[in-house]
């Protein structure tokens, strides 16, 4: 599942990390919820994304676009901005502290995947 994220994220330049299970719990369903997907939840719930709104995000433009989607608990929050190049367009913007977050979650999220994809070892039969 995640390397499915990975590769859709790597090749659309768009961000959508969906998690459904609860934060306090190590079991979804009677199916056990892999660490991956744990420690995904924490750090969705430490950045304290949810609690921000786009409105003031700069929109979409010719550039480019980055979007994140959110399903955890019974929350579902989806966020769409333009495609952020460097710190210098997060402090430009109306509102820098909920657009810092967004940048370090979403450069957080990718950077965990693309170094994760290196660490994975094949099962050797």
């Amino acid at each position: 599942m995640a390397m499915a994220m990975a590769s859709r994220m790597s090749s659309t330049c768009v961000t959508r990390w969906s998690t459904r299970a609860s934060l306090g719990t190590s079991s979804w369903r009677g199916v056990r919820v892999p660490a991956v997907l744990r420690e995904c939840r924490r750090i969705i719930a430490d950045s304290e994304i949810m609690k921000e709104d786009d409105n003031n995000w700069p929109p979409p433009d010719r550039v480019g676009r980055q979007e994140m989607e959110i399903v955890m608990n019974n929350e579902h929050i989806s966020f769409t901005t333009s495609k952020i190049r460097s710190l210098v367009d997060v402090q430009g913007s109306q509102d820098p502290k909920g657009l810092r977050v967004f940048y370090y979650l979403v450069r957080c999220f990718v950077v965990s995947l693309i170094s994760l994809q290196f660490k994975i070892k094949p099962i050797e039969s």
